[in-house]
């Protein structure tokens, strides 16, 4: 059971850089300690799948992921009526009640599928995080360090004006290699936004901030290397390099402001097919970043799409990879909401030839962690079953360290190796 390294996991990075006994995201949403990792190579067919909406997820044929199954939509009862006007007559649909949205589950089945199974029409799930609140402040640690900053906070509270600031930051915000300073940068027209940012760095963090008009850009500057190296920690320096803080995935009162702060930031207005639409879009320059604002909006309530595309020649840092969220493009049949989980209709399962290193974890409790906003099984029977199919039913192997509930064996540094106890 393995993916392939291009992948990123939720509260982590991408799977290839996840270490043993960090902390990630399982499939409910829940922190959870990773307890193995595993890499083989891999020459043969993998299966690309496609879910409306959201990122693909490229694994090899034995890979499970969280699957439903049988879930209908109920029909729409209304009555037609003709209405007689000069030329034309024009049907009317009144609908007795609302059923654009609901949904049969009685014959519902969900279970961890191996991808070679997964069908078109089959729908995988995104998590909804779990509505918890652990911290009320968090330590900051600048108080009284410089005479400059005597009116620095030792600790932050979290609420709704430094979860909106957050979100700034996460937009516009960076941070230079030198980690002294901070800056955030607006639009010419955006001197309202430039205004409440200062006004907010002030009052969060007891730091002062100034404004600098340029010929382009207003900038929000903040003198301060202890927000700097704070903001570079947790958030980091640059575009390319954004991410969510846990301390914003694990407060679900600081979702909402944060979102809200990104969007205005970085946020914008389009419109989407032949009627013209409206849709709300972001542009995110990280995987990483772009997937945990998925799972957010969609712990939210919000229904949303991400994609992927490459910045054209011409245009700003052609090349590079970009990640676009738009709100209000997932079409109402094509996802559900059920059993706290969002449900995203697979329109394509594609075979592909892959010959390279592949990646797989092992996560306690729920067996499951977020791969590319999606929930996946990890290795924990991919082990069982290959040591049953190379040793045999008396193999024993020592699993203390990966998963008590299946045979015992062997973990050295070359990787797993069943020892025949006799």
């Amino acid at each position: 059971m393995c993916t392939l390294p291009d992948h990123d996991v939720l509260g982590g990075s991408s799977i290839q850089d996840i270490k043993h006994g960090e902390e990630i995201y399982n499939g409910q949403g829940e922190k959870s300690q990773v307890l193995g990792t595993w890499m083989r190579t891999w020459n043969g067919k993998v299966h690309r799948i496609h879910a409306r909406g959201s990122l693909p997820i490229t694994v090899t044929p034995e890979h499970r992921l969280l699957v439903l199954r049988g879930a209908k939509k109920r029909p729409l009862y209304g009555k037609t009526y003709r209405i007689q006007t000069k030329n034309k007559v024009r049907s009317i649909i009144r609908l007795t009640n609302d059923k654009w949205n609901d949904w049969d589950f009685e014959k519902t089945t969900v279970s961890k599928t191996p991808a070679a199974l997964i069908r078109k029409g089959d729908y995988l799930a995104v998590p909804k995080l779990p509505e918890t609140n652990p911290q009320e402040t968090i330590p900051f640690g600048c108080h009284g360090r410089t005479q400059r900053h005597k009116t620095a906070k030792e600790n932050v509270e979290l609420n709704d004006s430094l979860a909106w600031l957050m979100g700034i930051y996460f937009a516009e915000g960076s941070v230079p290699k030198v980690l002294t300073n901070i800056q955030f940068s607006f639009n010419m027209n955006e001197q309202a936004l430039a205004e409440k940012t200062k006004e907010l760095v002030e009052q969060c963090f007891g730091i002062p901030s100034k404004i600098i008009r340029g010929d382009h850009a207003l900038i929000v500057a903040v003198s301060c290397s202890y927000l700097a190296k704070w903001l570079h920690e947790q958030f980091g320096g640059f575009a390319h390099d954004k991410r969510v803080p846990k301390f914003v995935i694990e407060n679900s009162r600081l979702w909402k402001e944060f979102v809200h702060g990104v969007w205005d930031g970085d946020g914008y207005q389009t419109y989407n097919g032949p009627n013209k639409n409206p849709v709300l879009g972001l542009n995110i320059a990280t995987k990483q970043g772009a997937i945990a604002i998925f799972v957010l909006l969609t712990s939210l309530g919000i229904r949303s799409s991400i994609r992927e595309y490459t910045q054209p020649e011409k245009a700003f840092g052609h090349g590079n990879k970009i990640y676009v969220i738009k709100v209000l493009t997932v079409r109402k049949e094509d996802s559900f909401y059920y059993q706290d989980k969002l449900w995203l209709k697979v329109r394509e399962n594609t075979e592909q030839h892959y010959d390279g290193l592949v990646y797989d974890l092992n996560v306690p409790d729920k067996h499951t962690y977020v791969l590319n906003g999606l929930v996946s099984g990890n290795s924990e029977d991919f082990i069982a079953l290959h040591a049953f199919k190379d040793y045999g039913y008396k193999t024993y192997v020592d699993t203390s360290v990966i998963c008590p509930h299946i045979l015992p064996f062997a973990v050295s540094n070359r990787g797993f190796e069943a020892v025949d106890a006799g």
